[in-house]
């Protein structure tokens, strides 16, 4: 009951209430003596930290789950698929050699018991492996090993993965007909199995695309769906916000009164009881509640507030101004109408590519390095003088030294405005 309720709320992504489960249960299990099951269960709380980006604390609980493995596990897939996860985790710190070791491990196990899903996910982890390490030939190769052999036995996540990073690689070999029909192709899975997150992302990716083949204008209209769908994401992602905050508050505000409907049966035992006390207990019992009342309210104001404020904050960094990536669209798309300077056009694609690439990957992430967030600002000041027609220049001056970490999109929001209220009726420049 413990390990389900942990992946209840793992699938909540409540990460800290599901690993505090998963850590109640690794007790009960260690007094039966069930090291498979404590096994799987340091697996589980592996993929919260990895879903929190915790690399080093995922990789440390897969070693402990593979550590509490039974002696004879001879026929068994679970030790497979233990030692798949761990090269994943593995590459996650960077580590490919150790991760290598584990797939070349994980494969030749699983081909010995003719475990298909087993050797398809190995293949897949491979291909994960190979194209961090731009070995693009490794990955085109094992994904036809994947796509044609074993395509039935994985999930159609997994093969949806395999298309995504074959076309990654038939593009870095400028293989730009190859890399677009294997693109749309894990769009088609990622339609199908509804996972509709990581559509963005690809829609950035076949703009890419379109963009090296010269096709400028399927880029554009590419970079316009990753917009409007992030965008119906966002609210969607509010509105779910909203939703949780309501159903605790209701959570909450059930328990309170069933607290006072307890006081109050108390408050009549007791004055049945002892009728002598009867008003002094009634006036403590009035306190009582008008001091819970009074806490409770103050409480509920405070932390309204407060969740109102972080939401508006997370909705403020996850999205420039919709406006701004329409109107630099546009005016990419007249200078490919005028036929002005293709090589200038390119630039600005790539440009805007990168920056909606990097929207999408930082919307959520509390802080990033200051060096990233100044790339992003280079990005987007390239492009609204693009839109300005070159009516300013900037310069940025970055004063500090190390690696310093910063909340996302803090800067830009600031920069936009000045931009927005500084130049829109002004003809001449600035600076």
């Amino acid at each position: 009951v413990l390990r389900l309720r942990g992946i209840y709320n793992f699938r909540l992504s409540k990460h800290d209430e599901a690993i505090a489960t998963w850590l109640q249960a690794i007790k009960t299990f260690d007094a039966l003596q069930d090291s498979l099951n404590m096994s799987r269960i340091y697996s589980n709380i592996s993929s919260s930290f990895y879903s929190l980006d915790q690399g080093e604390k995922a990789l440390e609980m897969t070693k402990r789950a593979y550590q509490y493995l039974p002696q004879k596990t001879e026929g068994l897939e679970w030790p497979i698929d233990l030692l798949n996860n761990l090269g994943v985790n593995y590459i996650n710190v960077q580590k490919t050699d150790s991760a290598t070791l584990c797939f070349d491990q994980a494969l030749k196990k699983a081909k010995a018991i003719d475990y298909r899903m087993g050797i398809g996910t190995s293949y897949s982890a491979k291909m994960e492996n190979a194209l961090y390490l731009e070995d693009y030939d490794t990955v085109i190769q094992l994904a036809d090993t994947i796509q044609h052999g074993y395509a039935d036995a994985i999930p159609s996540s997994m093969l949806e993965t395999s298309f995504y990073h074959v076309s990654i690689a038939f593009l870095k070999k400028n293989k730009f007909k190859k890399a677009l029909e294997t693109a749309k192709q894990s769009l088609l899975l990622l339609e199908k199995n509804g996972n509709i997150l990581d559509v963005p992302e690809t829609y950035v990716h076949i703009s890419t695309i379109h963009e090296k083949m010269g096709q400028f204008d399927k880029a554009i209209e590419m970079l316009r769906k990753s917009i409007v769908l992030k965008d119906s994401l966002q609210t969607i992602k509010v509105a779910n916000k909203v939703l949780e905050l309501e159903t605790v508050y209701e959570t909450e505000k059930k328990e309170k009164e069933n607290l006072l409907l307890k006081q109050q049966g108390t408050e009549k035992d007791l004055a049945l009881s002892n009728k002598n006390n009867q008003l002094l207990i009634g006036g403590i019992a009035a306190i009582l509640v008008l001091s819970s009342l009074f806490v409770f309210w103050i409480g509920k104001i405070g932390k309204e507030k407060l969740e109102r404020i972080e939401t508006e904050q997370k909705l403020r960094r996850s999205q420039i101004n919709p406006h701004f990536f329409f109107n630099v669209l546009t005016a990419i798309q007249q200078k490919v109408v005028l036929a002005e300077d293709k090589k200038d056009t390119v630039t600005y694609i790539s440009k805007f590519s990168k920056l909606m690439r990097q929207t999408l990957e930082t919307s959520f992430n509390e802080f990033i390095p200051l060096e990233q967030e100044i790339e992003m600002l280079e990005n987007y000041l390239r492009l609204q003088m693009l839109r300005y027609k070159n009516k300013f220049s900037y310069d940025i001056v970055n004063a500090c030294d190390g690696d310093i970490q910063i909340p996302t999109q803090i800067i830009q929001p600031f920069v936009e405005n000045a931009i927005e209220l500084g130049f829109k009726n002004r003809v001449d420049g600035g600076e």
